[in-house]
């Protein structure tokens, strides 16, 4: 397939959330009844990577009825992965847990390896929040490496800068600095995008020279999420 300059992407992968959520109350107005509940899980995802998870945990709340009439069952496991996801960012890692158990089961479900990884990965989110501080580290470091082994390199990073945070929390620089020594290779290496690249490149040299802090890692992972893989 041919490479596809930036004029061809979607608003929201160009990072132009505002026309991206125009676009989508658009469609809001103007879909059927029935496609309403998926508008608005992308509407959702939207907004989380925009940084707006109250707007997002809102707007999967509306979508929540509309999913579970359609009886989708990945359509329904996207709404509940979204949803506690975005508890996570929003420090309610209790009422995620909650939800966990039937996102698990929707996933096994489902069966496709990736949403078992998610979740995977959301397990470990969780935990972290939860103060599971080994199960955590442990669960993010299988998850990294799979996604190494898919050469995904956006989620490589992301689950790195949240690893790292972890590891900081409890004064383990070094292994941060271990953490780090590779990124830029795998990085440059395979596909990325400038900016997201760019922020793995100022972590990875800051984790070479152990002038990482807590604050400064997890203000460096927000600026990794709104940056998309682009």
């Amino acid at each position: 397939m041919a490479a596809v300059g930036p004029r061809s992407l979607p608003p929201r992968d160009q990072r132009q959330f505002d026309r991206a959520l125009a676009l989508l109350d658009e469609a809001l107005r103007l879909c059927p009844p029935e496609a309403k509940g998926r508008v608005l899980v992308k509407k959702a995802f939207t907004l989380e990577q925009a940084g707006e998870a109250d707007r997002a945990i809102e707007a999967l709340r509306q979508a929540a009825l509309r999913v579970e009439a359609s009886r989708e069952p990945r359509l329904r496991l996207c709404l509940l992965f979204n949803l506690a996801v975005n508890l996570c960012h929003l420090h309610q890692p209790e009422e995620a847990d909650e939800l966990f158990p039937e996102i698990q089961a929707l996933a096994e479900q489902v069966d496709k390896a990736l949403d078992r990884l998610r979740t995977a990965w959301l397990r470990a989110k969780i935990d972290a929040g939860r103060g599971r501080r080994e199960e955590a580290r442990v669960g993010l470091g299988a998850v990294r490496q799979a996604f190494l082994d898919r050469r995904m390199p956006y989620e490589v990073a992301l689950v790195s800068l949240e690893l790292a945070v972890l590891l900081l929390e409890d004064g383990r620089t070094a292994e941060v600095r271990e953490l780090a020594g590779p990124m830029l290779e795998i990085f440059t290496a395979q596909r990325i995008g400038r900016e997201a690249l760019a922020t793995v490149e100022v972590f990875a040299r800051a984790a070479r020279q152990e002038a990482v802090t807590v604050e400064w890692t997890r203000d460096l992972l927000g600026k990794l999420r709104r940056a998309g893989s682009s």
